[in-house]
């Protein structure tokens, strides 16, 4: 093959050594001059400067590095409103807010966005003053009683009362109470936060005014009410209207007070954060301790008709014990006989209690199918539905079959008419044996469990919760006073002659036994029957002879 060179013209060579450049002019070329060294432009720093009183608009400022004093800033205030109607004179002090504290030192807080100040005015304390609309009159004897009363700890919802009993208005709710500066202005909300309590976001001004008539909506839960616009948005809430739930973007009537729950641990959040807002004025019947009146439910279950005594934490404690002594479905409230539901278990137990609560109420829901069967492998917790006409069934987990008309394991090798005639003897003797279990016991009237008695009282409590008699099976139940009685047969020897069923059903029989128990003794008389030690150290959780009637 043969290859061909270019001509010499075409050819390029390159030098040994130096710099690849081209052409001969390249040996001639000048050396470059440094670029020019231009000055840097100092970066500046911007902050809002925001007052706290809300006299002045907000204004944004550069900050040079070379400034790094609040006095610069104290000066640029004064010269920016000298001659304004808010003119921060040379002898008012100036104060700076960073965190929701005050800087002491006269520094520049580092990395911030904004800054708070309050120019100090002539004459002006530091406690909270009252400001009210044009369309409101309050002679000066009532607004030294509403200060008198703020200053001693009077509530919102406290507050508003007394504001209506002045203005002559019946609905309270129509009275409006924010916070007219400081570092969170806008409307006090909780019913039951501390009006003095406002001062602690720097607030000195609370304003007063009154709306139209139903115009507003009380959003109602954590145990107090709150007021806000007509429109509500769900997110982490659940929020009910007459019972009904809302949707996502709802619209409600104005004047409509609207229920809103929290699971267990946004709840836990909300009471921590308003919890400096609300005093502790509620004492826990089963703890003692002082607590928020957020730290209580409104109601504990649906059924219940009165004003919870116990805090939510004890409520818990009493769902993880009743556990372990009644049946799952049988749980009621500490201070009731109302039984708890569903959503009431879940809105008080702790995680590991409504897991179990959750695992056993799903059971028994799938065992409510009349074709369900679990399977029967001990190392396998799957169950399914199975074909009626079909009695073998396959688990689709474990694949291990089961006789669906005997509710063993499969028996292999024969059907289920000669698994019956192999098994006949066995079956006879069986028989035998439950006919003298059922001479020696007696079937709850609800489960149809046989219970045998061996000693102690005619009250039965039955592993499914049923009260009954084990005499004549009348039913036990409470009256409106949760006195138990039962509906014993006209054959029962207790139907003329009953035992003294004195004690009552839960917390509250215990707390009004114990206070019955008091009043006596302060009266000198004695008592019958009552316990004699106090409350507080009466055992509060049930135990296996919780349910047993004194005789």
């Amino acid at each position: 093959m043969v290859h061909r060179s270019a001509p010499a013209s075409q050819q390029h060579t390159r030098p040994p050594y130096g710099n690849h450049s081209r052409g001969h002019a390249s040996h001639h070329r000048q050396p470059r001059e440094p670029p020019v060294q231009r000055e840097e432009v100092p970066q500046l720093s911007e902050i809002k400067l925001v007052d706290l009183d809300r006299l002045r608009p907000d204004i944004r400022i550069g900050i040079p590095p070379s400034v790094s004093r609040l006095s610069r800033i104290s000066a640029f205030l004064r010269r920016k409103y000298r001659g304004d109607v808010y003119s921060i004179g040379n002898d008012a002090g100036i104060s700076f807010y960073h965190g929701g504290a005050v800087v002491r030192d006269d520094m520049i807080p580092r990395a911030i966005a904004a800054l708070y100040y309050r120019a100090a005015r002539s004459g002006a304390g530091r406690s909270l003053r009252l400001l009210w609309s044009d369309r409101l009159e309050f002679c000066p004897p009532e607004v030294d009683e509403l200060m008198d009363s703020i200053e001693a700890g009077i509530t919102i919802r406290e507050l508003r009362a007394d504001i209506a009993a002045y203005l002559g208005v019946d609905d309270s709710s129509r009275v409006v109470v924010s916070a007219r500066d400081g570092l969170r202005p806008g409307l006090l909300q909780g019913d039951n936060w501390e009006a003095r309590r406002a001062g602690m976001w720097l607030c000195q001004t609370l304003f007063i005014d009154l709306v139209a008539e139903r115009n507003y909506v009380v959003m109602r839960g954590v145990n107090e009410d709150r007021r806000k616009g007509g429109r509500t948005d769900l997110e982490d809430i659940s929020m009910f209207l007459e019972g009904k739930p809302l949707g996502r973007h709802s619209r409600v009537s104005l004047g409509s007070t609207v229920e809103f729950q929290l699971a267990r641990t946004a709840h836990h959040q909300f009471v921590q954060e308003e919890g400096w807002l609300v005093p502790e004025s509620e004492t826990c019947v089963v703890c003692s301790d002082e607590k928020r009146i957020s730290e209580f439910p409104a109601r504990i279950a649906k059924t219940c008709n009165h004003q919870p005594a116990t805090c939510r934490g004890c409520i818990g404690q009493w769902i993880s014990s009743s556990m372990e002594s009644v049946s799952w479905d049988r749980l009621k409230c500490p201070e009731c006989s109302g039984f708890l539901a569903f959503e009431d278990v879940r809105a008080f137990a702790d995680p590991e209690t409504f897991e179990r609560y959750d695992s056993l109420a799903t059971k028994a829901a799938l065992e409510s199918f009349r074709d369900f069967r679990w399977c029967l492998n001990p190392r396998c917790s799957a169950g399914q539905i199975h074909k009626a006409a079909c009695a073998r069934v396959k688990c689709h987990a474990c694949k291990a079959s089961l006789c669906s008309h005997h509710n063993l394991p499969w028996h292999g090798g024969e059907t289920c008419e000669a698994y019956d005639w192999r098994t006949r003897r066995q079956r006879k003797s069986d028989k035998a044996s439950e006919k003298k279990v059922k001479e020696m016991t007696k079937s709850c009237p609800r489960c149809h469990k046989d219970v045998y008695k061996y000693s102690g009282c005619d009250h039965i409590t039955c592993v499914c919760g049923h009260e009954w008699c084990y005499l004549c099976l009348g039913e036990y139940y409470h009256d409106q006073e949760s006195f138990l009685q039962c509906k014993h047969k006209s054959s029962c020897r207790y139907f003329q002659n009953p035992p003294q069923l004195r004690r009552r059903s839960g917390l509250n029989a215990l707390y009004t036994a114990s206070q019955h128990a008091a009043a006596a003794a302060a009266a000198g008389e004695q008592t019958v029957g009552t316990p004699t030690a106090p409350y507080a150290t009466t055992s509060l959780w049930p135990t296996a002879h919780a349910d047993a009637p004194y005789t």
